[in-house]
């Protein structure tokens, strides 16, 4: 078996997808395959994938808009490899990506990887390094190797294995906070799913070597 899949949803997203497709051919590993759900696109980046889907190397699949959990379910469903990796179409994965991924897996049920920005990005004055949290940021210092007990992370740089998703599939989620009320979920399926696979003991933890770079606009 393939050691991963790696999943991307995209939406008009075609220059930032290229991108991102060119940094996953450019992996020091090759043991992958490419899965690109398009949930709908309008600006020509469908007509490219079907194009170039050959020559891109990717499987495809179409989707009319729809939740982000039952988009990335139906990458999962499509997926070949032990380990499904998300990655988000506007990030560009550091080249040994997936060489991380292939050197801690045989210890994690789940991994989450460290989101950089792509370019430095001047914060406004008002900003205060606390409220990082708010939008899924650190704390300076706070990220460190660890089993995932106080990081959440997020499909643009998450890895769980194929069997576990199988069994504990993305949900769809409103915003707000979790039973206990002390953990924002924000509307996001990624976060609930890490906290689910932690409460029924699923071995999670951060890599921060495994690292992607966000282009943010």
């Amino acid at each position: 078996m393939m050691l991963a899949s790696v999943v991307v949803l995209t939406r008009n997203r075609m220059k930032q997808l290229e991108r991102c497709l060119d940094s996953l051919h450019a992996q020091t590993v090759r043991d992958f395959e490419v899965v690109i759900v398009d949930t709908g696109s309008t600006d020509g980046t469908l007509e490219w994938l079907k194009r170039e889907k050959a020559a891109l190397g990717i499987q495809l699949i179409e989707r009319e808009g729809g939740s982000f959990a039952n988009a990335r379910k139906d990458g999962v469903a499509a997926a070949q490899g032990e380990w499904v990796a998300f990655l988000d179409d506007d990030c560009i994965a550091a080249a040994d990506w997936l060489e991380w991924l292939g050197r801690v897996s045989a210890r994690c049920d789940a991994i989450g990887g460290l989101a950089l920005p792509a370019r430095p990005l001047p914060l406004p004055s008002w900003w205060h390094a606390e409220m990082g949290w708010l939008v899924g940021w650190a704390v300076p210092g706070q990220l460190r190797r660890s089993t995932g007990n106080r990081f959440y992370p997020s499909t643009s740089n998450m890895a769980v294995r194929r069997g576990v998703l199988l069994r504990q599939p993305f949900q769809e989620i409103e915003a707000g906070f979790d039973d206990s009320g002390s953990v924002y979920k924000g509307g996001r399926e990624d976060a609930e799913l890490w906290r689910r696979l932690r409460r029924l003991g699923y071995r999670t933890q951060f890599i921060p070597e495994m690292i992607v770079y966000h282009d943010i606009p």
